[in-house]
């Protein structure tokens, strides 16, 4: 059924080294489309569709449409469950990649009032303020996601992160 395939695409996504493995994630793709072709409303598809979307146009993969579709599909997921974070930490992320950042820290602050234990959430709120050049802000955030979850799969790129806003500091 529908959610089985959701969650089988999820877990395949997952397990897609951060998108490098691109034929998981065209595997996820094809369940998450599957899943979407029974319930249009699946939650869980909706969400993991659009973020293999931000994911390719993050990395460089993506085309123009895929900006849309994944709008799209996020706008679907909110309609679907108003009071979930996932789709605004998705949003917040496509909209730092197409650089709209005050866009990105109007969702993230969304996410964060809905889910302020969701690690990604304030991995997202750091980047914002890393680009913002909020970079002592940033840190606090991303200290605080590293805090919620130390062995988090995201825990690389938020170092990352964590990096970019010490060297804005100059603090080396």
């Amino acid at each position: 059924d529908s959610i089985d395939l959701a969650l089988r695409g999820a877990s395949i996504s997952n397990d897609s080294q951060m998108g490098s493995d691109q034929a998981q994630v065209a595997r996820a793709r094809e369940l998450f489309e599957r899943a979407l072709k029974l319930d249009p409303d699946n939650f869980e598809a909706l969400v993991g569709a659009a973020w293999l979307d931000v994911d390719d146009i993050a990395y460089g993969r993506g085309d123009p449409a895929q900006i849309e579709r994944a709008v799209d599909l996020l706008d679907r997921a909110i309609a679907a469950a108003p009071d979930q974070a996932q789709p605004y930490v998705a949003k917040a992320m496509l909209s730092m990649v197409t650089r709209r950042t005050q866009e990105a820290g109007e969702n993230a602050a969304r996410a964060l009032r809905l889910d302020p234990n969701n690690p990604n959430v304030y991995a997202a709120l750091g980047w914002t303020q890393t680009l913002s050049g909020r970079d002592q802000d940033a840190l606090a955030n991303i200290d605080k996601a590293v805090a919620l979850s130390p062995r988090d799969p995201n825990l690389g790129f938020w170092f990352y992160l964590r990096g970019s806003a010490l060297i804005d500091l100059k603090r080396y």
